[in-house]
């Protein structure tokens, strides 16, 4: 086989010559990844051609700028002088006098204006007439921004406005005084402030003396957080009403958009302490505490802040927010002896606070003993959570008792405290315990739950009986405790006469079905009802469950056809078979204003 020419074999892609790319031809310039554009027609030159293309402008100092006429035709004094229709003298002596500016100052704006035009010329030549706007470096001396700010501002010179108002937002603590800025100028810089540079401004008298709604930019503010950080649960941004409009269902809401971003941002910042140097948080809480309405001190803050080494004491950290509208300590636990006498001074100073949620927090009777002596009087109070404790029926009692002075309560929670495990057994005894603390509960009260307070039927029938002039309960939750048919049925007769409550709960107790007619009755009846449970009544059979449902189906019609609601029935876990469950679910198919849970 004849050899093949090596030189006739194409070359290896790393041995080939790479030619020289040619340079752009002198009308067509790479811009924007390569993609050619052709130079508009726009000349770049501004030097007049004669003298008469100049114009003086002089300053308070008699100093004299000559600057090209079309560069400072574009400023909208000038422009009425040299072009309106009114004769000006400047416009025959072909020079304008500033007074009121110092030299610097308008050397500062001219220069300005000179660079913006190029700068304007040189991107319309090369993107065209929609061309963005090039952005270029450009300084001043801190000390002239105010005087430059206002020459921005009466020369009409948006652009210099807008960065001599940013410098200002940002360098505050360097301007003396503020207060000489006319309101639409004042909000210009306003706009360019950070949340913390408008909270330093607003601590200042000539700041505040402008006069500015700043409820706006919080609000943005606010936004901005919730948009950064979107761990942080922020309420829906709407308006938010005043405390006395609040309802329990809601979220607590902020006096103002500045509270609800200061309680955030502190919360976050509390959050993040690990037990190192607090000097820097103590003094923002200082600072700023006054504003906050919400806040929440978690395990790891109690650990490490409130009892390690160098704590700061408990009351002296609440004392840094008066303005408190709720306060909820998570999975603390107070020094033995001393949580209730920190707690109740905390209640003690804070006439605003409205919810207090302690639970999980080692909280005992000796502690609610003295809770229960600033709870009588403290007037504003709506919310207080004292769940999975260990008040006992002598704790629950002092604070039951407080409650006659407590008018604006609508919620306490006391679930799971052991009350009642140490009332003997004797009836008497139980009923000299529950009687007062159930001719205490408040008037106004809208949700009671009492879970796992072992309660009997005596107490039932008390409850009725101080239930009687309860007109706004919504919610009554006797769960996990043991009352038979004899303490529902004292329950229900009271519910035939009252018009408020919404749901109602015997879910794993005792009752039997002996008290079906009576539920019957009700449910046909009452007025407002909307959920009722029996989950868990093992004891509860099925002899009157078809009058059970129908008239949970009559209740359901009637709710459906006045308020646009279904009806729910809880009855899962009772003694009915699996057969007649699996009958009634076939059944309950036709039961279109019923939610059958079984």
């Amino acid at each position: 086989m004849a050899a093949r020419d090596v030189r006739a074999l194409s070359p290896k892609p790393w041995k080939r010559k790479h030619r020289k790319a040619l340079a752009p031809a002198a009308d067509s310039i790479e811009i924007f990844e390569g993609k050619p554009t052709v130079p508009a027609p726009i000349s770049l030159e501004i030097t007049p051609a004669d003298g008469n293309g100049y114009l003086r402008i002089v300053c308070q100092e008699e100093v004299e700028f000559f600057v090209p006429r079309k560069i400072v035709e574009q400023l909208k004094c000038v422009d009425v002088i040299l072009r309106g229709e009114v004769q000006f003298r400047e416009r025959l002596e072909n020079v304008i006098r500033f007074p009121d500016f110092r030299y610097e100052v308008l050397e500062a704006v001219m220069r300005f204006v000179f660079i913006e035009y190029i700068d304007s010329l040189k991107a319309e030549k090369y993107w065209g007439q929609n061309a963005p706007r090039v952005t270029f470096q450009f300084e001043v001396e801190p000390s002239q921004v105010m005087e430059i700010v206002h020459a921005a501002h009466f020369f009409g010179i948006k652009n210099l406005l807008k960065v001599a108002a940013a410098m200002i937002a940002h360098n505050l603590k360097d301007v003396p005084d503020v207060s000489s800025m006319p309101p639409d100028l004042a909000w210009c810089v306003a706009e360019q402030f950070s949340a913390q540079d408008l909270f330093y401004a607003e601590e200042r008298d000539d700041f505040l003396s402008l006069g500015l709604d700043t409820r706006s930019l919080w609000e943005e503010n606010c936004k901005k957080m919730m948009h950064d950080d979107a761990t942080m649960s922020i309420c829906s941004l709407e308006h938010y009403p005043a405390y006395d409009e609040w309802i329990t269902s809601d979220r607590p809401p902020p006096t103002s958009w500045k509270s609800l971003y200061m309680s955030i941002y502190l919360q976050q910042l509390a959050d993040r302490q690990d037990g190192g140097t607090n000097d820097s948080f103590i003094a923002e809480v200082s600072h700023k505490g006054k504003w906050v309405y919400t806040h929440t001190i978690r395990s790891a803050f109690w650990e490490w802040i409130m009892t390690g080494e160098g704590s700061l004491s408990f009351d002296v950290y609440m004392a840094q927010f008066p303005a408190l509208f709720s306060l909820c300590e998570h999975s603390v636990t107070f020094r033995a002896g001393d949580n209730g006498l920190y707690v109740g001074k905390i209640l003690a100073e804070m006439q605003l606070l409205q919810l207090l949620d302690i639970s999980e927090t080692g909280f005992t009777k000796e502690a609610a003993v003295n809770l229960s002596l600033s709870l009588r009087k403290h007037s504003r109070l709506q919310v207080l959570r004292l769940a999975y404790n260990c008040i006992l029926t002598e704790g629950f009692t002092a604070i039951a008792r407080a409650l006659e002075f407590a008018r604006s309560l609508k919620v306490l929670d006391v679930r799971e405290n052991g009350i009642g495990k140490f009332i003997p057994e004797e009836a008497l005894a139980a009923l000299k315990v529950a009687k007062p603390i159930l001719d205490a509960v408040p008037t106004q009260l809208k949700t009671l739950r009492l879970q796992q307070c072992c309660l009997l039927d005596e107490h039932a029938f008390f409850l009725a009986e101080g239930l009687r002039k309860h007109a706004h309960i919504q919610a009554l939750d006797l769960s996990d405790n043991k009352i038979t048919a004899a303490g529902a049925c004292a329950i229900l007769l009271w519910l035939q006469e009252n018009t408020s409550l919404l749901e109602l709960s015997f879910a794993n107790n005792n009752v039997q079905d002996s008290c079906s007619r009576v539920l019957c009755a009700v449910m046909q009846n009452h007025s407002s009802l909307q959920r009722f449970s029996l989950m868990g009544n093992y004891s509860y059979g099925e002899e009157n469950l078809p009058e059970v449902l129908h008239a949970a189906s009559c209740r359901g019609n009637a709710l459906l056809a006045s308020e646009h609601k279904r009806f729910t029935l809880d009855l899962r876990s009772t003694d009915v078979s699996y057969a007649n469950r699996a009958r009634i679910l076939r059944q309950a198919v036709q039961f279109t204003s019923l939610d059958l849970l079984i």
